[in-house]
């Protein structure tokens, strides 16, 4: 049996912002309606919406593939589902959903000095080229993020998003979930 849903989301304003370093985290909620409608942050003082963003969804409607009438209409469900999602928005706008990411560093130079440069990972065999930010028992070490309310298909870590990500506009996937036999 395969499972399918399509995601279409919209951004509206919500002061809820969390700032750690340069790398921003916000959270958002998205209620289904028929579409799903999303609540983030409006920053003042960004241009773009790049970064990772971490947030909370709340499925409140579904619709019954199996049901012999109308299976488009969605239902009330009985006990609301929450589940989290990672976001990236990349400098170019695109936006891919994340199954997770693992925040690390680089060391960089500018000018003749030293610095470090925040960088969030998708594949772990990458982890060691990177500096942790974090030290635990002595150890740099990154922070990891996960979703598990999405299970990609082997090998994928991210699975791209249309549409546009910014205050007032929609932005959905398409997303295919296999049975297990």
């Amino acid at each position: 049996m395969i499972w399918e849903t399509d995601f279409l989301c919209q951004l509206r304003q919500k002061n809820n912002l969390i700032q750690e370093g340069i790398i921003m985290i916000k959270q958002f909620l998205i209620k289904s309606i028929c579409l799903l409608a999303l609540i983030f942050p409006q920053l003042a003082f960004a241009e773009t919406y790049q970064g990772l963003w971490v947030g909370q969804v709340e499925l409140n409607k579904v619709n019954n593939a199996t049901s012999q009438t109308n299976t488009e209409e969605l239902q009330p469900v009985k006990h609301v589902f929450d589940m989290t999602v990672l976001l990236h928005v990349h400098e170019n706008g695109s936006v891919q959903l994340l199954k997770e990411v693992t925040m690390m560093q680089k060391s960089i130079q500018l000018e003749g000095q030293d610095f470090s440069q925040r960088v969030l990972v998708t594949d772990d065999r990458l982890i060691p080229e990177y500096d942790g930010i974090v030290r635990r028992d002595g150890k740099l070490v990154g922070i990891r993020l996960g979703s598990l309310a999405f299970d990609f298909p082997v090998g994928q870590t991210e699975m791209p998003v249309s549409g546009t990500f910014a205050s007032g506009q929609t932005f959905g996937m398409h997303i295919v979930w296999m049975k297990p036999s």
